[in-house]
């Protein structure tokens, strides 16, 4: 996961840095991202307000998402609940101990900053979270599972 996290913030900086100068690395680093994002494995889909674009990057789905032609981030779902980071994962415990969590994606914006959000469930209640840089837990909705 590690690696995946780290690949995606390389991706996001090199883009955000290649518009602001043209070193040989920064372009470089564009001409890979235009390759996974010209591959036969991606998609465009139309969502809403922006345009979503999704590949595979070494076995993993990762979506780019644009709007107006400029990159908003990248998401990417977390196979392994473990791939939380620990603070994360502890919180979610100490906070939901009747409940397992369920669904795992990190989301990373042009800037660089991550957020994740999972998705935990018990017998009766699926609870969307989004979790803050400093660990704080924001319920996004809640919905009863039949």
């Amino acid at each position: 996961m590690k690696k995946i996290t780290i690949a995606i913030a390389l991706i996001i900086g090199a883009i955000a840095t290649s518009f602001a100068e043209k070193s040989s690395t920064d372009a470089e680093a564009l001409n890979i991202f235009k390759l996974l994002m010209n591959a036969h494995t991606t998609v465009w889909q139309k969502k809403h307000s922006y345009i979503e674009k999704s590949f595979l990057y070494k076995g993993q789905e990762i979506s780019a998402y644009t709007k107006s032609g400029r990159l908003i981030g990248l998401s990417c779902r977390l196979v392994e609940v473990n791939d939380l980071p620990k603070e994360i994962l502890n919180e979610i415990k100490r906070k939901y101990n009747n409940y397992q969590i369920a669904d795992v994606l990190i989301f990373i914006n042009s800037d660089g900053d991550a957020c994740y959000y999972a998705g935990i469930k018990n017998n009766d209640m699926y609870t969307a979270l989004k979790i803050s840089a400093t660990c704080k837990l924001h319920v996004i909705k809640k919905m009863h599972i039949k």
